[in-house]
């Protein structure tokens, strides 16, 4: 039995005491909009805090991404959430909780908890994120204060949670410093990246079309989607949304050989590179671990072997992304297949590629291998973190509601 375990069964051994979350707060605040038409409200030194800045924290929110001025704080119902306080979101992703590292304004879809002394703040942190309050609408989801604070929450000796609070923090910890690592390692390896694929184009590797490099420049095509004779067959079919600077082995979406036969989908070989022309993901690029078809909404250059390294062409497209982008048209910056054959990449000696490939082929690994990298190892830890998080936060209830 480990040290929380004997303190519940010493302290409290047939169940804790769940109260309404109303009745353990010493201030529930709500909070407002500076009037986006005035200029002299916003881009002050009051941080302003939206739901954006809760999701995109992990723990804490220590800075927002907008500020607001003394005038926009004191004409509007924005207020400010005390340091220490748990900030609530009520819309959009209802019920996440972070802490407030500093004094902060919130927005109308934020509450901020004050608790009594009979909770630990970090306690009821941590016990948010075991919650799944109901929500409502349609598209933007959300919860009301009322609902909220009627949530029953349990409350533990404070010294059962203060215990839970230190082992939950060991993880919490330990994830912020591999994602701290993370960062780091995604900046090193860019850094590497710009470096082993500078080249003049006044002298050294010559610059060629990438159709040169390939055997062949295809699209592909997309089965009549009423058909389902079509489709959930065996064969791979690519479409754009599986393209993200990764190495495809499975996609979302299969076809059948019907479908292919009744298609402009074509068959590509394995180590090609598929770019995807239009959509959310134009211009960024995949290889294929193995043979797979594509829609038309991606071109696929099937690399000569004796002429170019496809992790080679790979890696520096990826670099090249937002070059690539630039030359899309439209909202969405759609390609052509024109402008992905006739865009020039540098050619040096085939090992001399090889060895650039092998070495980002390390740092992409490291940073972006599900399976054996650095996010592997946060998922790992993540998944670690909610067992015991939910473990150690589920209490019997000494006074079960009828």
């Amino acid at each position: 039995m480990n040290h929380i375990e004997k303190l519940i069964d010493e302290l409290c051994p047939n169940g804790v005491v769940f109260r309404p979350l109303e009745t353990l707060l010493d201030k529930n605040i709500g909070g407002g909009t500076p009037a986006r038409s005035k200029g002299e409200y916003w881009d002050g030194d009051i941080p302003w805090a939206s739901v954006g800045d809760l999701t995109q924290s992990t723990i804490c929110v220590d800075e927002t991404r907008s500020n607001i001025t003394k005038l926009g704080l004191e004409n509007s119902s924005t207020n400010i959430a005390p340091a220490g306080s748990i900030l609530v979101a009520l819309k959009m992703a209802p019920g996440t909780a972070r802490m407030a590292a500093c004094d902060v304004a919130i927005n109308q879809d934020i509450r901020a908890l004050v608790p009594k002394s009979s909770i630990i703040p970090e306690f009821l942190r941590f016990y948010f994120d075991t919650l799944r309050i109901g929500s409502h609408g349609a598209i933007v989801k959300s919860i009301s204060n009322k609902k909220l604070t009627s949530t029953r929450i349990p409350i533990p000796p404070l010294e059962v949670q203060r215990e839970i609070v230190k082992v939950l923090d060991l993880f919490t910890d330990l994830e912020a410093e591999l994602e701290a690592e993370l960062v780091a390692r995604r900046k090193q390896y860019e850094y590497y990246r710009d470096q082993l694929l500078t080249f003049p184009e006044d002298g050294g590797a010559p610059w060629v079309e990438a159709e040169k490099l390939c055997d062949s420049v295809t699209s592909g095509g997309t089965p009549l989607s009423s058909n389902p004779e079509f489709y959930d067959g065996d064969i791979p079919w690519v479409r754009s949304q599986d393209i993200d600077f990764n190495s495809i082995s499975k996609t979302s979406r299969n076809i059948t050989p019907l479908g292919l036969e009744h298609s402009s989908a074509k068959w590509v070989k394995a180590e090609s590179v598929i770019m995807a022309l239009y959509g959310a993901t134009a211009a960024k690029v995949a290889t294929n671990a193995v043979a797979v078809t594509t829609n038309q909404a991606c071109c696929n250059l099937e690399i000569n072997a004796r002429r170019a390294s496809f992790r080679y062409v790979f890696h520096y497209l990826s670099r090249e992304y937002r070059k690539l982008k630039a030359l899309g048209e439209g909202s969405q910056s759609n390609l052509n297949s024109r402008k992905v054959k006739t865009f020039k990449i540098p050619l040096p000696p085939l090992s001399e590629q090889k060895r650039i490939a092998d070495i980002l082929d390390t740092f992409d690994a490291l940073v972006n291998d599900l399976e054996s990298g650095l996010p592997a190892e946060i998922e790992a830890r993540r998944k670690q973190y909610e067992y015991y998080r939910d473990k150690l936060l589920t209490f019997k209830d000494l006074e079960p509601s009828a």
